[in-house]
């Protein structure tokens, strides 16, 4: 039978967004949440929906960007050794 290109071929399972487009969005909507609790807790004005939603689309780029790029080696140890000295120093 001769092949009528990607008709014959078996379909490709479906996969899940990969691990940094999840950590974006994630990091991009409770972003968008906190500012728009703290805007009604500072301001007696409503939300204006249009700069919300661009600065949610900001914060998911920086998220991104953030996400894709692994953390150097000192920037781990740095972070590590400061979360130890703050636990540490919490203990009584």
């Amino acid at each position: 039978m001769p092949d009528d290109g990607w008709v014959m071929r078996p379909s490709e399972p479906s996969t899940p967004p990969p691990l940094p487009v999840v950590r974006a969005a994630a990091f991009a909507v409770i972003g968008t949440v906190l500012g728009i609790f703290a805007h009604h807790s500072v301001g007696d004005s409503p939300v204006l929906w249009v700069p919300t939603v661009v600065s949610g689309g900001a914060l998911f780029a920086v998220g991104l960007v953030g996400t894709r790029r692994p953390p150097s080696l000192p920037k781990s140890v740095a972070g590590a050794v400061r979360s130890a000295h703050v636990a540490g120093g919490r203990r009584a």
